[in-house]
């Protein structure tokens, strides 16, 4: 079912009221747990220990978490609905390097039934920290975790609450420099675990010098997999990580006002990627602040890696909205690959080497259709403001580029696998300045395509490409009536 621009804006509001209006505008602290439930004090806790009862630590706890390939040992497991208190106690393992199988599941704390409470202390030094799984309902909050080889947080069950923790050092890397050269069998140009790209400087012979193996080898400061649906992670300070400061593969779930960032730090044997990724549809990231990030800001792709071009990909209909991203050190700021995602109210700035926002395809030369962005600012970034990159029937409504290096707004039109792509796209409305000199809008490609029907309608620019300027007479049809958007 097609839906009208102004339709789609106005669910778009909708939908970010309703979060608003449910999880409050402006940040709260929840009420304190431990002065609702009066936790029962269980002198001797003990590594391995199921509690199925309320729990109040009394001191710190340490435990071998290593049970080799296979384990699902936790130092802790949390029988919900029972509460721990952690009372400012940590509970660790003795050790966070792990085996190279990725099979060995241990963690710190598993919580598993439905309704488990974790707060209040601090998880370290494990393969996971903290992993929600069962009936969920579960709550995390006000814990730090940190130094953990995977997943500092892991969400596997729905309706769960990531509430007002801080992750930091998480998702060190599960393998070591030699174990990963034994993986790749010498070859680290067809190694699965190395970027597709290395820098000059990456050294086989020494490649824990430059690191350019990818995310698989580590982990994320909090994943949601695809067990989770309904879940909020909220308020949350994720600092240097592996992989994804957040990874969400789940569906309907609300990622909001979180601080996610990298400052100096060197994961094992990797660089970290993005910071927050969302791979399932449904899913709402909104007023997050992502700084300094290795690769994108904002990553919205499908949900299966492109391993598999013949495979039925899913993802979509997520909201990205109010969040800010500034200075991703080689990604875009905010990337979309998946199809019919709404994208408004973003500030992105100082994109170091690539675009701030970018609409594209899959490596299987799929999605990046039918999205729409309004009322975005791109700014002081190191190629264009808004790329639009071999794509369809994306709309792209009061925007606004400026000082970007490259275009304020260039659309690519081009032929890709016997397809032309770049097509039906609508720019309205959208205002750029101070761009590269005479391309505040592009329109670049094939010229061999007659009538791309993309339409360039009232955008306002000092500097317009010419082949930027066209209206939707083309084969268009009716004309387009742009006042219910600006009404929405």
């Amino acid at each position: 079912m097609k839906l009208s621009s102004a339709i789609i804006f106005a669910s778009t509001v909708s939908a970010i009221h309703a979060a608003d209006r449910k999880l409050g505008k402006k940040s709260k602290k929840a009420k304190k747990l431990k002065s609702t439930v009066p936790p029962t004090i269980i002198e001797k806790v003990e590594c391995g220990d199921i509690l199925e009862e309320n729990v109040l630590l009394l001191e710190d706890l340490e435990c071998d978490c290593q049970r080799g390939p296979g384990s699902t040992f936790a130092a802790l497991t949390l029988v919900g609905p029972a509460i721990l208190d952690l009372n400012g106690n940590t509970v660790s393992c003795t050790d966070n390097s792990w085996d190279t199988t990725q099979t060995d599941l241990s963690s710190v704390i598993s919580v598993v039934g439905r309704g488990g409470i974790v707060f209040n202390g601090s998880v370290s030094k494990a393969n996971f920290g903290i992993v929600l799984q069962g009936f969920g309902h579960h709550t995390v909050e006000g814990v730090v975790v940190f130094d953990t080889s995977n997943d500092g947080l892991q969400v596997n069950s729905p309706f769960c609450e990531v509430i007002d923790n801080t992750l930091y050092d998480n998702g060190l890397g599960f393998y070591s420099t030699e174990q990963l050269l034994a993986e790749c069998e010498g070859d680290l140009v067809q190694c699965e675990f190395v970027e597709d790209e290395c820098p000059e400087d990456f050294d086989p012979e020494n490649p824990s010098t430059i690191p350019c193996f990818n995310g698989d080898v580590s982990g994320d400061g909090i994943d949601i997999g695809e067990g989770s649906q309904f879940s909020v992670v909220r308020n949350n300070v994720i600092k240097n990580f592996g992989d994804d400061g957040l990874s969400c593969r789940g569906n309907y779930n609300i990622i909001i006002k979180n601080d996610v960032s990298i400052t100096d730090f060197t994961p094992r044997t990797s660089k970290s990627e993005d910071g927050i990724t969302t791979r399932g549809f449904n899913n709402q990231v909104i007023d997050n602040i992502i700084q300094n990030t290795n690769k994108d800001g904002i990553d919205v792709k499908f949900n299966e890696d492109d391993n598999d071009c013949d495979q039925e990909f899913t993802g979509g209909y997520n909201i990205i909205s109010f969040n800010e991203v500034k200075a991703p050190m080689d990604g875009k700021g905010i990337k979309i690959v998946s199809n019919n995602n709404f994208v408004v109210l973003n500030k992105v700035e100082s994109v170091q080497n690539d675009a701030g926002f970018n609409i594209d395809t899959s490596d299987c030369d799929i999605g990046g259709n039918r999205n729409y962005l309004a009322d975005n600012q791109s700014t002081g970034n190191a190629e264009a403001g808004f790329k639009i990159e071999e794509t369809n029937n994306n709309v792209l409504v009061r925007n606004t580029a400026t000082d970007n290096q490259e275009e304020g707004f260039v659309l690519a039109v081009e032929e890709i696998s016997g397809e032309i792509r770049g097509l039906a796209n609508i720019l309205a409305g959208n205002n750029a300045s101070g761009n590269e000199a005479g391309r505040d809008f592009r329109q670049k490609g094939d010229d061999a395509v007659a009538c791309t029907q993309n339409a360039y309608i009232g955008n306002v620019a000092p500097s317009t490409d010419e082949d930027a300027t066209s209206t939707p007479a083309c084969t268009l049809g009716e004309p387009i009536n742009l006042q219910l958007q600006d009404n929405a």
